[in-house]
């Protein structure tokens, strides 16, 4: 499908949401996560890919962006906002 001219033609983008499961899932729980880089080989490099996550560390989205060949023909723009969530707060309580 992906290799097919009028299916490519007709995609605008390809938006990879919680990117950082690539890294976490790519080796033992979903294996083709780890061939997505050679996905975006096969659609070739007119379309634009984004790769999203609010969680993702620097060192994770080092290793996803180099597996996702990220930045090679398009340029690339990366935010790095941390992941220190103040509005957020985790309780343990026993049951």
């Amino acid at each position: 499908m992906f290799r097919d001219n009028t299916f490519r033609a007709r995609m605008l983008a390809s938006l990879l949401d919680e990117m950082h499961v690539v890294k976490d899932w790519a080796d033992a729980f979903r294996k083709a996560y780890g061939q997505l880089g050679d996905l975006r080989t096969i659609m070739g490099d007119e379309i634009p890919w984004a790769g999203l996550s609010a969680t993702a560390p620097t060192t994770t989205f080092e290793l996803v962006y180099k597996m996702l060949r990220f930045g090679r023909v398009r340029p690339f723009w990366g935010i790095d906002l941390g992941a220190d969530r103040a509005n957020l707060a985790m309780y343990v309580r026993p049951i």
